[in-house]
């Protein structure tokens, strides 16, 4: 394609190109305000979707209270907890358990050796030849054969890297080793990786034939076993004034309780029964006492967490109903950005952001649905389908701030939902979590809504209302099929459209301008002709 020729004044002296940038300036205002409605719906849809994430986060902490097992919590607690400490992880079957702690688990402990002080300084060794030995902890291969694995040790080797390369075998050799460092000297301690009668340490075929010893390390040959029967033993020629010993380690010993007359023995002190987690600390002088109980700490805790959420919310939501719409500060071009500073671009984009959702019909309906769900009594049915009583918010200690200012916010007695928790708890379950025996709590239906307890209503309300929000604004998902997302998808084709309408504009305005130009040129030249015959003559 050739390039298109523009002559910029210079045969008429005119500054063109800012003529033209001028005349394009007028041209692209129609443009302009495409840009910034399309900046000012991806804005407001921002508004919406930050407003569907708070009723999101209203929606969870209704999750519970629209369930009846919700208020069935309960908390199990000792009468001696220096002795037994309990916790509820399931659901225990009883109200009542006696226990008696007769004797404490003892827990296995490995064997262990530590070895004499080694007998170098430097922990780098600087080892004159290479030596190796032989690790195992008795266990065999099938073939009878004792699993065992040799430890190298190499000149460039350290004590350190002589540890590393033991702890990198134990899943083969059964044993551990550390570095022991105190007032004593290093010590290199090895341990077994099993307990009890399967805590064995074996060394052997140590090679060193060096002037230090059997080995610089302190390391040397030896067997301590823990037999099926009597003592353990070992054979480890270990020198007690150089502080080398051993730790036969032990097998362990069940613990031996008593639970509702029931003995039981068992390997460690913290274990499950029946949807208890029993934590022994000490032999118990007789019987102690395990109560379960209504929990009323984690349901008020529930009631409680859903009214904060409620009150953050429509303080939110209200704010944006009446946030101040500022006309003169329309959302920022990006030409102008780059006249301005950063400061003065935030301070910009806070007015032009402010009104996004002001008076928005949806965010009033879901505000109105929600305190229709709330104030509406809740009808608690009898045996012979007529109403029994009639539950409403106040009866519970949760009333509606006298502040007009506060747009309906709860207020919470908490002394009083807790005694009604505690002395009344069927009428608090029935009040948030009844389902209606009909199919259905909408508000188009009055019965089935005065039926349901209010952790329905508005958990079903809520869904409503983030549907309604998601087909106006649409999610994060990559296809967005919602009102604002198909009109934005609408302005940014008038805006490909404008542009290159805009194009063929400007291509325009520099032909005509071209034109002139070479008119002028052409002019200019026959009148200069013409002063050269005139002057000749």
């Amino acid at each position: 394609m050739i390039s298109q020729v523009r002559f910029s004044g210079l045969a008429s002296g005119l500054d063109t190109e800012n003529i033209i940038k001028n005349l394009m300036s007028a041209e692209r205002m129609p443009l302009n305000k495409m840009l910034q409605q399309k900046q000012w719906q991806e804005w407001q849809q921002e508004a919406y979707r930050e407003a569907n994430n708070k009723l999101l986060d209203l929606r969870s902490s209704m999750e519970k209270l629209r369930l009846s097992g919700s208020f069935n919590q309960s908390k199990v607690s000792s009468s001696n907890t220096s002795a037994v400490d309990v916790s509820r992880v399931g659901n225990p079957s009883l109200e009542n358990y006696t226990i008696t702690v007769n004797k404490l688990a003892e827990p296995a402990q490995p064997a262990s050796v530590k070895f004499n002080k080694i007998n170098i300084e430097n922990s780098n060794m600087e080892l004159k030849e290479e030596f190796s030995f032989k690790l195992s902890n008795g266990e065999k291969n099938k073939d009878g054969s004792i699993k065992e694995d040799t430890i190298k040790v190499l000149k460039t080797d350290t004590i350190n890297t002589v540890i590393s390369k033991i702890n990198a075998q134990s899943n083969k050799t059964g044993v551990t080793a550390f570095l022991s460092e105190g007032d004593e000297g290093k010590r290199i301690v090895l341990t077994s990786t099993e307990s009890g009668k399967d805590s064995n340490i074996i060394v052997s075929d140590i090679d060193y034939t060096g002037e230090q010893g059997e080995n610089p390390l302190g390391i040397v040959d030896g067997k301590m076993t823990i037999p099926f029967e009597g003592e353990p033993s070992h054979n480890f020629n270990l020198e007690e004034g150089l502080g080398g010993s051993v730790n036969s380690g032990n097998a362990g010993s069940a613990g031996i309780i008593t639970i509702n007359g029931m003995t039981i023995e068992t390997k460690t002190n913290t274990f499950t029964y029946d949807g208890m987690r029993i934590n022994l600390k000490s032999a118990s002088d007789g019987p102690i006492t395990i109560n379960k109980q209504t929990d009323t700490d984690a349901i008020f805790n529930d009631i409680k967490g859903f009214v904060d959420k409620y009150n953050e919310v429509i303080e939110s939501l209200n704010g944006k109903l009446s946030e101040k719409k500022y006309r003169d500060f329309p959302p920022l071009l990006a030409e102008q950005k780059e006249d301005m500073k950063e400061k003065e671009i935030e301070l910009w984009e806070e007015k032009a952001k402010s009104g996004l959702l002001r008076s928005d019909p949806l965010i009033s309906n879901v505000l109105t649905s929600m305190r229709t769900s709330l104030y509406t009594s809740v009808s608690v049915m009898g045996e012979d389908g007529e109403v029994e009583k009639k539950l409403s918010l106040s009866q519970f200690g949760i009333t509606t701030s006298d502040d007009y200012f506060e747009n309906g916010k709860l207020v919470l007695d908490e002394n009083k939902l807790k005694e009604a928790i505690t002395n009344n708890l069927d009428d608090v379950k029935a009040f948030f979590a009844q389902s209606s025996k009909e199919d259905g709590t909408t508000l188009n239906n009055r019965k089935k809504h005065e039926e349901s307890g209010i952790g329905y209503r508005i958990y079903n309300q809520l869904n409503e209302s983030m549907k309604e929000l998601t087909a106006k604004a649409g999610s994060t998902s990559k296809v967005d099929n919602s009102v604002l997302g198909k009109s934005i998808g609408r302005i940014n084709d008038q805006i490909s459209d404008f542009e290159r309408r805009l194009s063929l504009v400007e291509s325009r305005y520099w032909k005509q301008f071209t034109a002139m130009e070479k008119a002028i040129q052409q002019a200019n030249s026959q009148s200069g002709w013409l002063m050269q015959q005139f002057g000749g003559m």
